[in-house]
């Protein structure tokens, strides 16, 4: 385990030299921007835009050399944060307690749901093509496999499990959308 965290901090340190040379730069790489943000990660793949050992470039650099048109790129990385990103009360501990269960499913399940196959992909690359001259990114891709599927039963067991029996006034538990990590509105009528 020691290796394994003195290599990580050698690792650290060589990505913080790359970051200060790029500082000269005002613009940040392609990899340093899924770097802060992976979900960019998804937008770059989409358009064919080589983000890990071809994201040495900005974003106008990389566009011009590919013929892509930035702005449609721009566009793309804006909508991630979009709409769907509605800002509730952060006062957890007074909401109903179905409707409680209700946000964890359709938000943070939701996420992690469709963030994990692509970390996974991800990972699993990273550890494909450096692991031979780094074996600390096969121990991570490892450790992420192990981590997110521990995850995936745990969000199983909430919604299997514990959610069904949560009463609430406003909300039944419905067995067959429920499966679909929704819930339904009893009728008031």
């Amino acid at each position: 385990m020691f290796t394994f965290t003195l290599t990580l901090k050698k690792q650290k340190n060589k990505l913080m030299n790359a970051q200060e040379i790029n500082n000269n730069n005002t613009e940040p790489t392609i990899g340093e921007m899924v770097a802060n943000d992976y979900r960019k990660a998804e937008v770059f793949k989409r358009f064919g835009i080589d983000f890990c050992c071809g994201g040495k470039d900005p974003l106008d650099k990389t566009c011009n050399k590919k013929g892509i048109d930035q702005a449609e790129v721009l566009q793309a990385l804006n909508a991630l944060d979009g709409p769907q990103q509605m800002r509730f009360s952060k006062d957890y501990n007074n909401w109903d307690i179905g409707i409680l269960a209700d946000f964890i499913i359709n938000n943070h399940h939701k996420y992690v749901n469709e963030s994990l196959p692509l970390l996974d992909e991800y990972s699993t690359k990273v550890a494909r093509v450096h692991g031979p001259s780094h074996p600390e990114v096969i121990e991570i891709s490892s450790l992420f496999q192990a981590v997110a599927n521990e995850l995936s039963m745990h969000m199983d067991k909430e919604e299997t499990i514990l959610f069904p029996y949560i009463p609430s006034p406003l909300y039944c538990w419905c067995s067959l959308s429920f499966q679909q990590g929704k819930i339904c509105e009893l009728s008031t009528n």
